[in-house]
């Protein structure tokens, strides 16, 4: 049980450094002390940086809440509607300083072809197909304004919302964010936005 308390620690510790530092600024040794552990156990528990780079990864995009877009038998609106409102939300908890942890690594280890590039671009593949599978949804029930090709509807929900949030992030501000949601979804989705009942 105590290793894998220790092991838990050091993830919970190297997604902390990878959100706040970026990936190559980490290190094994910043990660290990903030887990309050040795250097050496943390190749004990991971073989490289890189392996644990992808579980956090792995772990930061089950967190995003995409099951919501798939619940069988919601309103796909109302769905896009929740899920973009828990994104702001969790972003807003911490002032949208951290920003989004697929886009960060993406902007930082987009295309180098190794093992966390694979894991970022899957991640976005992944949530990308479930934004698709609610908006597709929406236009089979013919609540998409006329014309609308609901895979690129999907495409440039996902793409407008990494770029509002890195503005967010860079600005400190809401308001990127915010005007997306104000616009999208009036705009492209043919619904206004509105927060959802808890």
């Amino acid at each position: 049980m105590a290793q894998r308390s220790l092991r838990d620690a050091l993830l919970n510790a190297a997604a902390s450094e990878f959100h706040e530092k970026g990936y190559s600024a980490t290190g094994v040794a910043g990660i290990a002390a903030r887990a309050g552990a040795p250097k050496g156990s943390f190749y004990n528990h991971f073989p490289s940086k890189d392996d644990l780079g992808v579980l956090v990864v792995e772990a930061y995009a089950r967190s995003r809440r995409a099951e919501i877009l798939m619940e069988p038998g919601a309103d796909p609106i109302d769905a896009l509607r929740r899920h973009f409102t828990w994104l702001r939300d969790d972003l807003g908890g911490d002032e949208y300083t951290r920003g989004c942890l697929l886009g960060n690594f993406g902007g930082e280890v987009g295309r180098t072809g190794t093992k966390v590039d694979d894991a970022v671009r899957e991640s976005f593949d992944q949530w990308f197909a479930a934004i698709t599978y609610a908006v597709r949804r929406a236009a089979e029930e013919n609540l998409l304004p006329e014309g609308t090709d609901p895979d690129a509807a999907a495409r440039f929900l996902g793409s407008s919302w990494e770029g509002a949030v890195l503005l967010a992030k860079v600005t400190g501000s809401p308001a990127p964010v915010e005007d997306f949601l104000a616009i999208a979804f009036p705009r492209v989705l043919g619904h206004p936005f509105a927060v959802p009942p808890a």
